[in-house]
């Protein structure tokens, strides 16, 4: 586990998360609920080991998992208009927030060339023997 991708290659998405994520979960929560009703501590290591061992097994199941979307799940092209429509920003204010930002760089970018050509001007009006 570790916080890698390694999950990621395993299998097919279809029951990544049912079958896989939320057994690994569902096992941490219960170390946690044992720890705050005054069981044992955590063991992070025996709970690290007992994860990988469920993973490991996991990726060797040959469980048949659907390839298309379940008709009771409805229209999923559907449900992604539904969720852009509700959680995306409005693309009008990103562009605003986006010109704002480049404004800003662009300003300091031009601030940064000043003051090297600034510089620069101003060392080939120095004598070499100075500053050498």
């Amino acid at each position: 586990m570790g916080g890698d991708l390694a999950g990621y290659d395993g299998k097919i998405w279809s029951g990544l998360l049912s079958d896989h994520y939320a057994p690994l979960w569902e096992m941490l929560l219960e170390a946690m609920r044992t720890e705050a009703a005054g069981g044992a501590k955590i063991d992070a290591a025996s709970l690290g080991h007992k994860q990988w061992q469920f993973s490991s097994n996991w990726v060797r199941q040959t469980n048949a998992y659907p390839t298309t979307p379940s008709a009771d799940n409805g229209d999923p092209v559907e449900a992604a208009k539904v969720l852009i429509a509700k959680y995306a920003p409005d693309p009008a204010s990103v562009a605003e927030d986006w010109d704002k930002v480049a404004a800003t760089e662009v300003a300091v970018v031009r601030k940064r060339l000043l003051l090297a050509f600034s510089v620069s001007s101003f060392l080939t009006f120095i004598p070499e023997h100075v500053l050498a």
